[in-house]
């Protein structure tokens, strides 16, 4: 399969994966995933949305390992901005204690997120659609 046809359908998945995530049909997102070339899963949003998906299907575990393996990668993004950086470290602190608090542990073991450290306004548009922090302070539907 040559590299061009992977990517457009990887990108398809992608953008299913949102629309029926945004819809609350997780499931069916999943699956989407699920059809991405392994080497396309493992990027960073694509594993994010995965994260999530795994979350909100109570799969507590792998999403937080998810979660985890992409907090520890944050220092290696380069295509995005620091307003953006932020924005992900803190959606993946949020859903990291998320996971730990359905598997019945101690979250606060776990770092907060850093809400002062986002500058909402700043964020990439699509980010903040795709990964809403509903959390943070000056959300306010961003």
């Amino acid at each position: 399969m040559s590299r061009i046809y992977r990517v457009i359908k990887a990108t398809y998945h992608m953008i299913c994966a949102q629309q029926l995530a945004s819809r609350e049909k997780y499931e069916d997102a999943l699956a989407h995933l699920e059809l991405m070339h392994p080497k396309n899963l493992f990027k960073f949003e694509p594993a994010l949305l995965r994260g999530f998906l795994l979350l909100v299907t109570n799969r507590p575990e792998v999403a937080k390992s998810i979660f985890e393996e992409l907090r520890d990668r944050m220092s290696t993004l380069t295509r995005y901005s620091e307003a953006d950086i932020a924005h992900f470290e803190a959606y993946l602190r949020n859903h990291i204690r998320n996971a730990v608090e359905i598997m019945g542990q101690d979250k606060s073991r776990y770092p907060e997120p850093d809400y002062a450290k986002v500058p909402v306004n700043a964020v990439t548009t699509a980010i903040k659609l795709n990964y809403p922090l509903p959390e943070h302070p000056d959300w306010n539907g961003a």
